[in-house]
């Protein structure tokens, strides 16, 4: 039990630390200055180097990677042991389960900033379904309730589809076209 209150000490910690810098004047770009404001969140040299736009590296890097990290805990496995949902068992699982969550919500919250948004009407919904998903995602895992996670896990990932259908129907593959 210390071990949990310890973890959960550090993690306020180092909110309360995010908070305060994103809230810094110096972390603040001036309201003219939008572009510069992108950048910061956008790294081009992120896309250089990958041979993508920011956009196509962020997702490819970053969100694709932190989303398979949250699936994890509800993937469905089915082998010669028989069928069994890969989810969280001790109390150490559950807040890792909650804390991967978590930087979903965080990471849809940069999907909304310059260098990354989309200048399209639809955009905002998209990112609206996606991070409501990954904040009930997030208190799903703080209440241990496995059948919420799953299910939240699940519309984060038809909030990734549909939002993929929208805006790059071919990684989805051709079925995406016949729905």
């Amino acid at each position: 039990m210390k071990a949990c209150y310890m973890r959960s000490a550090m993690a306020a910690a180092w909110a309360v630390l995010a908070m305060l810098t994103a809230c810094s004047p110096a972390a603040t770009p001036p309201a003219d200055n939008a572009a510069q404001a992108g950048q910061a969140v956008a790294d081009p040299k992120l896309a250089e180097n990958a041979g993508e736009s920011p956009l196509k590296a962020y997702m490819g890097h970053v969100m694709d990677r932190n989303a398979a990290q949250l699936w994890a805990w509800t993937t469905y496995v089915s082998d010669a042991q028989g069928g069994r949902y890969t989810q969280p068992r001790t109390e150490d699982d559950w807040i890792d389960a909650e804390s991967d969550a978590l930087t979903m919500v965080h990471l849809g919250d940069l999907l909304a900033m310059p260098g990354l948004a989309l200048d399209d009407d639809r955009w905002a919904g998209q990112l609206a379904r996606f991070r409501q998903a990954a904040r009930d995602s997030a208190e799903a895992a703080e209440a241990q309730d496995f059948a919420r996670l799953e299910a939240a896990a699940s519309d984060m990932n038809r909030a990734c589809v549909a939002c993929h259908v929208t805006y790059v129907p071919e990684i989805e593959g051709p079925y995406a076209a016949m729905k």
